[in-house]
Parts: structure tokens; C-alpha cells; sequence
């Protein structure tokens, strides 16, 4: 359900960034990783590949894919394993951040 700044409720319309989250969403996944999906918020969680913390997955990202994540560990003991990236870019950026991760090896 999406209210419209008129106020009218429709339920057909996707609310504003869900076509973001669902380009980052699909791209991550098909770069091998495993992507939580989030129901209404514009971020999602990365699960960190073997052998990497949040710490060591978010600073991978930033150093080889120039992509900024937020390190899961940030938001308390339950975050380690995750990294939290954002869809508060345009599809452009985002469709290239996806291609950048992809280059990544893991």
C-alpha cells in the first residue's frame, strides 16, 4: 500500500525506491551473495562471505569496488555477519555499484 501525497491509498503502486532495492537486491544475488530483503526500509543486510567480518566485508567493498557499506557491527552485537548498503542513490549508481561488486572476487 503506497499513500500518495493526495492522500489517496492505492495498492498497486510501489512506494518510492522499490524498484532501487529490488535492482541492488537482484544484482548482489547474482554476484553470489546472500541478500536479506527488507520489507519497507531503503536499505538491505549483506551477509558477509566466508572468512570476513562486517568490518573486513565493508572495508573489501569500499577498497576494491569503491561501494560503501556499513558494517553490520556498528548496530550492535546481532549486526556482525552483515553489512547494511543503501538504495539513497539513483539507479544509475547503484546499477554500477552492483557491476563494481560483481569484479569482486570473494
Amino acid at each position: 500500500m503506497y499513500v500518495h501525497s493526495s492522500g489517496t491509498i492505492t495498492a498497486s503502486e510501489a512506494p518510492p525506491g522499490r524498484d532501487r532495492m529490488h535492482l541492488l537486491c537482484d544484482g548482489l544475488e547474482e554476484a553470489g551473495l546472500q541478500v536479506l530483503r527488507p520489507k519497507a526500509t531503503f536499505y538491505c543486510l549483506v551477509r558477509c562471505p566466508s572468512g570476513l567480518d562486517s568490518a573486513g566485508f565493508a572495508k573489501k567493498l569500499l577498497e576494491e569496488a569503491h561501494v560503501l557499506a556499513i558494517p553490520g557491527n556498528g548496530f550492535g552485537p546481532g549486526g556482525e555477519g552483515y553489512v547494511r548498503p543503501t538504495v539513497c542513490a539513483g539507479t544509475d549508481l547503484i546499477h554500477e555499484a552492483v557491476q563494481r561488486i560483481t569484479t569482486v572476487r570473494w
